[in-house]
């Protein structure tokens, strides 16, 4: 499954997003539980390559403010950027545990 979220260009600032995981019992997506990790993101900026590939370079990185940790929400400060799109991670580490979602789908930002 692919998500986009659509801006123009000019509003990139704080972007909230809900991190949510694959639930095999319910077979539905739940929040995750962001109590005691941390969270950060990474954007990429893409191209379009020949043949229908994608080429992606780190465009920005940084910290997520956690908004609602058992309900799996944050926010990040993403830089400015003009027209273009781009993929966004969310790498959440503990003690115990490193994950990055979305873990099954890409999250697509496309700015116009």
């Amino acid at each position: 499954m692919l998500s986009t979220f659509q801006m123009r260009d000019g509003e990139f600032g704080p972007f909230q997003y809900r991190i949510m995981e694959y639930d095999e019992p319910t077979q539905s997506l739940i929040p995750v539980d962001l109590t005691n990790k941390s969270i950060s993101f990474v954007l990429y900026e893409r191209e379009q390559q020949t043949g229908g590939t994608y080429l992606e370079n780190v465009f920005a990185s940084g910290s997520c403010e956690v908004l609602d940790a058992e309900d799996g929400w944050v926010q990040a400060a993403f830089p400015t950027v003009s027209a273009g799109w781009f993929r966004v991670e969310f790498p959440v580490e503990s003690a115990t545990m490193k994950r990055v979602y979305p873990r099954f789908d890409d999250q697509l930002i496309e700015v116009t």
